[in-house]
């Protein structure tokens, strides 16, 4: 059981406060991303969900660029689509194109000394109880 709670947030979130963005990610619950990036204050003007690790087709890079473009958005990723990325070639001016946001793990330390004890406790009585 952990003894933190914890959330994730930008890691730079300044970057993306009042930018307009084409979003799109290759993972399993894409919709938190972009609901990560509008918390981060930047405007999903328009998104793209890929299937979970997804590989990117050219032909797929070309047309978010090619939308991007014609929309006047900037694009933005997840660091995990940024690494599959790296792997394989990219359209001209992709990469100049795209912003990538990275997350953050945020703990909560509100109540740790009270669980610690508690677990403690909870352990040495167990223990006694057994012998």
């Amino acid at each position: 059981r952990p003894i933190f709670l914890a959330h994730v947030e930008p890691a730079d979130p300044s970057r993306f406060a009042g930018g307009r963005f084409l979003a799109f990610a290759g993972i399993g619950h894409p919709e938190k991303f972009f609901d990560t990036v509008r918390g981060a204050g930047g405007e999903v003007a328009l998104s793209r969900a890929f299937p979970d690790h997804h590989f990117y087709a050219q032909d797929e890079l070309a047309d978010l660029l090619a939308l991007a473009r014609q929309e006047g958005l900037r694009l933005v990723t997840t660091a995990k689509d940024a690494a599959r990325l790296r792997h394989g070639e990219v359209p001209a001016g992709f990469r100049d194109q795209l912003d990538v946001l990275d997350i953050e793990a945020v703990f909560e330390l509100d109540h740790v000394p009270e669980r610690i004890i508690g677990e403690t406790l909870d352990a040495w009585r167990q223990r006694k109880m057994r012998g």
